[in-house]
């Protein structure tokens, strides 16, 4: 059985090995070390576990190696056996990994196999970390300990080499390599090489299954999930509230918005015919997308920038007659992709204290501007709020994706059935090529509903698609989908909600945020 942390197939990692302090001696040296070695990593674009060994005399395994985590990959985490460590760097258990290495006293062999076995299960791990002096002493423990019934096993170094790596992921799960891509440094610290980790990443993206990368999924078939009241088609529309977000030298900002109905750029001064462009938005183009909606008793997702609803507070506080939710954007309209880790927690938290402000209850879902960082979902998880988000654009129908704190539903988001098309060249002049392209879209994933269940995203920008040549178009679309039976209009969190119930997973509930998030 594969474990959850290489649902999307093996992984390798590199194991950064903190000693204990010798005692008096300052940690400081130890956190120069660290930073430097993940300067290597990161550079080669491998991802990387601190573990720190944590000698325990009082118990049969004399060596303990717990992987505490700064990342597996972009989308994985595992954490601590300890309850207060697990709290400091607020992650949730997936798996603890103990080390089974030469210095061990349970040996991995005859009659001991079940010990080892036990052993795991006392730990709560999923599996056991398994060492040796070269690739096949490795896999001979390897094969003891699958013997033993532990599920996750993972290989630390034991001669792993370019070489050799394809036979040691085809006996594990995972790899954590090792003393090939090391040279020796001072303090008895290793130093990591910078050529041989990018060379080893060259190796390991080759390797099938090493890609994080899905291009599979729902192959063998879409879950059998029904909409409330048996409908098979769910239809999300976002209205994506943006205006007062965008960048503006008059706001402070490093730069100016340059893309509109036409791109131009306007450098060292103040824009002031783009923010106006911006302040039609909830001035005159707000009003009318309320109305298409409200008349037709329609709920949406309001997918919200911060700052946007720090400046127009009553586009929140607005009720619709069926409900609306109000999602997280982003706390200014930009991309996350080029944020540093701090910048990134700062934006998360600035919008979710917006949005708690202005709409009386924190967001649940999240959808950021284009490009992502690859620490994005992993932030999203560790602030503990967010049942969903929808950055992803990878199919019709909702997924569930493994995490540091367990499944968590992606709903993937469409640029096409998007009045963004209004822009930039992107196809759409008239009213009626957007209804006609989404009615289009709708019609065939009625259709497909009929096999399996879909969902269409419909994204709305207040400056886009409120102009009055263009609105006509939005309730075209509405009328069309109302007139069709099975079909369920949804905000994007009850879409969430539902999904996870349907495919058996228990009902997600808030965590805390942990203290001094995105201070």
């Amino acid at each position: 059985m594969t474990h959850a942390l290489f649902a999307k197939g093996p992984a390798i990692i590199a194991a950064l090995h903190l000693p204990q302090p010798e005692e008096g001696r300052s940690l400081s040296w130890l956190e120069d070390y660290a930073i430097a070695n993940s300067r290597v990593f990161a550079a080669a674009g491998m991802p990387w576990v601190k573990v720190q060994d944590q000698t325990r005399t009082d118990r049969p395994a004399a060596s303990h190696t717990i992987a505490t985590m700064a990342a597996f990959g972009p989308r994985h985490a595992l954490a601590p056996q300890a309850e207060a460590h697990r709290a400091r760097i607020g992650r949730t258990d997936i798996a603890i990994l103990a080390d089974v290495h030469d210095r061990t006293s349970v040996p991995l062999s005859g009659e001991t196999q079940p010990v080892a076995a036990g052993w795991a299960d006392k730990a709560g791990a999923d599996g056991l970390v398994i060492t040796g002096n070269s690739l096949d002493d490795t896999l001979a423990r390897t094969e003891a300990v699958r013997a033993a019934g532990v599920r996750l096993l993972i290989l630390v170094g034991g001669g792993v080499t370019t070489e050799n790596f394809g036979t040691a992921l085809d006996a594990t799960q995972g790899v954590v390599v090792g003393s090939a891509l090391m040279r020796g440094g001072a303090d008895d610290l290793v130093r990591w090489d910078a050529d041989a980790c990018a060379g080893f990443m060259d190796v390991a993206r080759a390797y099938p299954g090493m890609t994080e990368r899905d291009f599979v999924d729902y192959r063998d078939g879409t879950p059998d999930v029904r909409w409330p009241g048996g409908a098979g088609l769910a239809v999300s529309i976002v209205v994506n509230i943006e205006e007062g977000a965008e960048l503006s030298l008059g706001d402070g900002d490093e730069s100016n918005e340059s893309i509109y109905e036409a791109v131009e750029r306007v450098d060292g001064l103040c824009d002031l015919c783009m923010e106006s462009h911006f302040e039609y938005g909830p001035r005159a183009a707000w009003p009318r997308i309320r109305a298409a909606l409200r008349s037709r008793r329609l709920a949406a997702t309001l997918n919200a920038c911060g700052r946007a609803l720090e400046r127009s507070p009553w586009i929140a506080s607005e009720p619709f007659p069926d409900g609306q939710e109000v999602a997280a954007h982003r706390w200014r309209w930009e991309r996350h992709v080029h944020m540093s880790e701090a910048q990134e927690r700062s934006a998360i938290a600035r919008t979710v204290a917006a949005i708690s402000r202005t709409a009386g209850t924190q967001p649940m879902g999240r959808h950021t501007r284009s490009a992502i960082s690859e620490r994005t979902r992993d932030l999203l998880i560790e602030q503990g709020g967010f049942l969903y988000d929808s950055n992803a654009y990878t199919d019709d129908v909702p997924y569930v994706v493994e995490t540091g704190a367990g499944p968590h539903v992606v709903l993937p988001y469409a640029f096409d059935t998007n009045d963004m098309r209004f822009f930039n060249r992107g196809g759409f002049v008239s009213g009626a090529d957007f209804w006609s392209y989404c009615i289009d879209a709708f019609d065939r994933l009625h259709h497909e509903a009929a096999q399996a269940s879909r969902m269409l995203s419909v994204g709305l920008h207040p400056r886009m698609i409120g102009r009055p040549a263009r609105i006509g178009g939005l309730e075209a679309f509405l009328d069309h989908a109302l007139s069709r039976g099975d079909v369920w209009f949804a905000t994007r969190a009850q879409i969430a909600t539902h999904w996870r119930a349907a495919v058996g997973l228990p009902a997600w509930e808030p965590r805390a945020i942990p203290p001094g998030f995105g201070a």
